[in-house]
């Protein structure tokens, strides 16, 4: 048999280590890729989960928050409380809560991470969080009916919800917050309670509402403006209670006091004590 000089037999060693080489290569390409991809609808992202339905319940030890992993709707309430918890990053599939969402008495809980693909809920209630510092993991929240945020001294800002451009209820007390930036969006709340904000100093991104069946805003001490500078935009509610923010100078308070010319706002339970 004819062979050239330079041709290599495929069963000597230097073409094994040819061979190796190459396929060292294809592996090198593959991974630098990414590895193999599937066509089609195979190829479907990963953000997607697999749908999940979980009932209901409450949570107070790891194990019982580890039953949530990989849920994607709840029916009913859930209720993470009185928990060693920082985080709540079991629940990274959750996407609606048909009921209320309470997180409660979680002493070491510093924010809300794993709430990111959270997108409605009936009611979400923040109650006794002492070290919960941050909202920005709602940022995925759109449908919200009532909102509590109760004795959060550590949480400084609401960014987070800017989702929101409704809710039936709006109650802040007892939080760190310095401003309301992140509720810009919302137009319409039938109840609105902030009280004992000791750093609050602006509701200007509340301005955009205009109706409010009851409003009531007290306590705050840092709070300066009228009810006018608050809610410029308001033409109706059937109660106003605004007492206590002792950053109101006695103009201020008259002008507070002025809220009730306006023909289309009744004046019913207005109070402007500071």
């Amino acid at each position: 048999m004819f062979t050239t000089p330079n041709a290599v037999s495929l069963s000597s060693p230097r073409a094994s280590l040819l061979t190796l080489g190459f396929v060292a290569a294809l592996v090198t390409l593959s991974c630098a890729s990414g590895g193999p991809r599937a066509e089609g609808p195979l190829d479907a992202p990963s953000a997607l989960p697999l749908e999940r339905t979980c009932p209901g319940g409450t949570v107070t030890t790891r194990a019982e928050l580890t039953a949530f992993e990989g849920c994607t709707k709840v029916l009913g309430d859930l209720k993470v409380a009185s928990s060693d918890f920082t985080h709540l990053r079991q629940l990274a599939e959750l996407t609606s809560v048909s009921g209320s969402l309470e997180v409660s008495n979680n002493c070491q809980l510093r924010s809300l991470s794993g709430l990111e693909r959270l997108r409605h809920a009936s009611s979400l209630r923040l109650l006794d969080n002492p070290r919960l510092a941050s909202l920005r993991a709602l940022g995925s929240l759109v449908h919200l009916e009532h909102l509590e945020v109760v004795r959060a001294p550590l949480l400084r800002s609401s960014r987070g919800l800017e989702g929101l451009t409704k809710l039936k209820s709006l109650t802040l007390n007892e939080t760190g917050l310095a401003r309301v930036a992140g509720l810009a969006h919302v137009a319409r709340i039938e109840r609105i309670e902030i009280g004992d904000n000791p750093y609050l100093i602006s509701l200007a991104p509340l301005g955009n509402v205009r109706r409010v069946a009851r409003l009531e805003v007290y306590k705050n001490r840092w709070l300066n403006g009228s009810p006018r500078e608050f809610f410029p935009e308001l033409t109706h509610t059937n109660y106003a209670r605004i007492e206590g923010n002792v950053a109101f100078s006695p103009s201020e308070r008259e002008r507070a006091q002025g809220l009730a010319p306006r023909p289309s706002l009744p004046s019913h339970g207005l109070l402007a004590k500071n």
